[in-house]
C-alpha cells in the first residue's frame, strides 16, 4: 500500500475545491482505517484470487478482470455474506491504482461498519459523494 487516492471527473468548480480539500485529509483517513503505507499490501494472483494484508488483518477474495475496460470485480465472502465491488485498475510506472466509485464504496463501508456514520470525516466523504457524482476513491500500490 502506498496511499489513498481521490479523483473527480466532473466540472463543478465548488466540487473541485471540496475535493482538493478532502484530498488533504486522505492520510488521516488512512490512519483511521488502520492502513500503513509501505507495510500493508495487496497480492493479485493469476488464479483469480487476491490477498489483502493490513497489520494483523488478512483477507482473501476472488476477482475477475476485464482487460479492455480495466475493470476489476472483487467478491469477498464473509460467512454467509458476499460483498461485490468493482473498481478501475490502472498500472502506471509500476504503481497499481484501484479506483472505486465513492458513493458505492461509502455505502458498502457504512453497511459493513455502522459506527463509521459517527465519524465526522466519514460524514463529509458521504456528503461529498452524494452531492457530486464522479468522485472516485481508491488505493495505490507499488
Amino acid at each position: 500500500f502506498q496511499q489513498l487516492e481521490m479523483e473527480y471527473s466532473g466540472n463543478d468548480p465548488l466540487a473541485t475545491l471540496a475535493i482538493a480539500s478532502a484530498k488533504q485529509q486522505l492520510s488521516t483517513l488512512a490512519t483511521k482505517a488502520g492502513l500503513t503505507a509501505g507495510k500493508d499490501s495487496l497480492k493479485i494472483k493469476s488464479d483469480g484470487t487476491l490477498t489483502v494484508v493490513s497489520g494483523d488483518r488478512k483477507a482473501t477474495a476472488n476477482y475477475s478482470y476485464i482487460p479492455p475496460t480495466g475493470m476489476i470485480i472483487i467478491s469477498l465472502t464473509n460467512g454467509s455474506d458476499t460483498i461485490r465491488v468493482s473498481a478501475t485498475a490502472t498500472l502506471t510506472d509500476g504503481i497499481l491504482c484501484l479506483m472505486f466509485q465513492a458513493n458505492e464504496l461509502i455505502a458498502l463501508a457504512a453497511q459493513s461498519n455502522p459506527k463509521l456514520k459517527e465519524d465526522s470525516l466519514f460524514a463529509v466523504a458521504e456528503t461529498l459523494s452524494a452531492t457530486y457524482p464522479g468522485i472516485t476513491v481508491g488505493l495505490s500500490f507499488k
